[in-house]
């Protein structure tokens, strides 16, 4: 996974404008503070050194489609560990303690 749970909840709040980029090639401007957010996070996860501005159609469709294409990842991901995530129980007799053995050992000449 590229992003921690904690980013991807943050990021949730633009999966609209995630999809439009990915499946329209278009989106919205969500805005210069969510564009600074995404743009952090994207970069601080990635090591992406991608030059941004905020004014530029270009930078930000490349942004939120590189982004979203990861956020999407990291859903599925997630939601695979999950569904393949079991409780087991535990009987009784498997949760005593075992005692350990003292082991004696012969000692090896020089």
């Amino acid at each position: 996974m590229t992003f921690s749970e904690e980013q991807l909840k943050t990021l949730s709040a633009w999966e609209e404008n995630f999809r439009t980029a990915i499946n329209a090639k278009w989106a919205r401007n969500p805005g210069r503070s969510a564009l600074r957010v995404i743009w952090e996070t994207y970069t601080k996860t990635t090591g992406d050194r991608r030059r941004f501005n905020d004014n530029c159609s270009h930078c930000i469709l490349s942004l939120l489609h590189d982004c979203g294409e990861l956020y999407y990842r990291d859903l599925e991901e997630l939601k695979m560990r999950k569904s393949t995530t079991k409780e087991v129980k535990v009987s009784q007799e498997a949760k005593e303690v075992v005692k350990k053995a003292k082991v004696k050992t012969a000692k090896k000449s020089k």
